[in-house]
């Protein structure tokens, strides 16, 4: 049965003007991808594949190596089709080690000449509908964390083995469904020292939010609330950091009137707690250019070298033609927000997909726009800004292959001071930008179906 899961094609490393691309396919379906490092610092992607939709899931090695590039079986029992794989660093140094879990326990891989799936944390509180995550302490314990409805589990890892702290409540919503009522744990991530759930819209006029300090356990939550300018309805939502501090971010709409072709609102709230439930005033309310249908994606940077957090916001823009547009507020030192600036890239192909803002690509210290669009990836150089205009140029530096990155896996819950320590939850295709080779350099990694690419592009002279 393993010899069936190999390549469909030998793996090379392809170099193209820009980048170098290394292309793997494999017989069955990724389900996700892993980054791993062993103690030897020799770095490889674990590839979970599943040939059968209902079939059992194994494990491929995909070598990252330039000169030997390849993908070779992991000679371990197969998995079944529930369980998550997932790879911490549970010690003190840099090594990886491989996880599978499963009802009511947590297996580790045995990298013995026979390797074995080991039994290492048994509890009824592992379920396999519960969010298993990696995280990690203040004091860079890790901890091991299984969230439900309403409560969260988590585990102390150190050297003599495991610890199980209390049982911590957590923030639940009620949600009407077609067979009743469904109580469901909100998403919590944690940033800037605390826990925070995403803003949620609670009438016309208000958004909600749930903090907790993030150093405490188990973690006390607080309500937040923030008051919108005029009765309207949440869109999008997001929770980002400004100068170190967490802030809850939405878009709206005029919830008076029916809009097809209206604009997107933007407001920004600062976390405080509110007894009076009345809610904050937003530190930012504006309009944007973004239409209704278009999802954001926001980013907090100081981009123009003053020493503080600016926003952007990334997405989508036109109906006829396809263009790429970045909307930059800068922060005007009184705790306010300037007037926005939009940059707009043209694009020849339909189809707009992935986007982001928020990583270097080529290696000067300033933030590339990349996308997916028509199956290919495009990386246009960032460029530094006094006015927030003109942020990346208008040409492409790298346009290369990338296939069609179909949906994304996701987490849901974080929690400690350093954000997830591990990968993806029961998904993992999509695209993502990694530094997975450790050279300190990012890579662009889109995976769908039976194909995964690892795109690296070229550092600037």
């Amino acid at each position: 049965m393993i010899a069936a899961i190999l390549l469909a094609a030998a793996p090379a490393w392809t170099e193209v003007p820009g980048a170098s691309i290394l292309e793997a396919q494999v017989e069955g379906t990724i389900v996700a991808w892993l980054p791993t490092e062993a103690a030897d610092g020799r770095r490889e992607i674990v590839l979970v594949v599943r040939q059968d939709p209902g079939g059992e899931q194994r494990l491929l090695r995909l070598s990252l190596d330039p000169a030997r590039p390849g993908v070779s079986p992991l000679a371990a029992p197969p998995l079944p089709r529930e369980a998550t794989v997932l790879a911490p660093r549970l010690g003190a140094g840099t090594a990886t080690t491989l996880v599978a879990s499963r009802e009511g326990a947590i297996d580790r891989l045995d990298p013995t000449e026979t390797p074995r799936w080991v039994p290492w944390i048994t509890d009824p509180a592992l379920r396999t509908n519960r969010g298993i995550r990696f995280d990690r302490a203040l004091d860079g314990a890790p901890l091991v964390l299984a969230a439900g409805p309403g409560s969260l589990v988590a585990w102390r890892v150190d050297a003599s083995g495991t610890t199980r702290l209390p049982e911590a409540a957590i923030p639940v919503e009620v949600r009407r469904a077609s067979n009743g009522l469904n109580v469901v744990s909100l998403p919590l991530v944690a940033i800037a020292g605390r826990l925070v759930t995403p803003p949620v819209a609670v009438g016309l006029e208000r958004v909600r939010i749930y903090a907790a300090d993030a150093t405490a356990w188990p973690p006390a939550f607080e309500t937040c609330w923030g008051r919108l300018p005029s009765p309207e309805r949440v869109l999008d939502s997001a929770i980002v950091t400004l100068d170190g501090e967490p802030h809850a971010v939405v878009t709206t709409m005029d919830a008076t009137k029916l809009e097809v072709f209206g604009e997107k609102r933007l407001r920004v709230f600062p976390l405080r707690s509110d007894r009076t439930r009345a809610g904050v005033e937003a530190r930012l309310a504006s309009e944007t250019d973004m239409n209704l249908w278009q999802p954001a994606t926001f980013v907090t940077r100081d981009l123009n070298g003053d020493g503080r957090d600016d926003l952007a916001i990334a997405y989508w823009k036109g109906l006829r033609s396809v263009k790429a547009a970045v909307e930059v507020r800068l922060a005007d030192g009184a705790g306010g927000f300037g007037p926005a600036r939009r940059t707009e890239v043209g694009l020849d192909e339909d189809s707009p997909g992935w986007l982001g803002f928020d990583r270097d690509l080529d290696g000067d210290a300033v933030p590339d726009l990349a996308l997916v669009a028509g199956a290919r990836l495009k990386a246009f150089r960032g460029r530094a800004t006094a006015d927030g205009r003109r942020v990346v140029e208008p040409r492409p530096y790298l346009d290369v292959p990338a296939g069609d990155p179909g949906g994304g896996g996701g987490f849901s819950i974080s929690i400690g001071a350093s954000g997830v320590d591990g990968g993806p939850v029961g998904g993992g295709t999509g695209v993502r930008v990694e530094d997975i080779d450790g050279d300190a350099a990012p890579e662009v990694i889109v995976a769908s179906g039976s194909t995964i690419r690892i795109i690296a592009p070229k550092r600037a002279p």
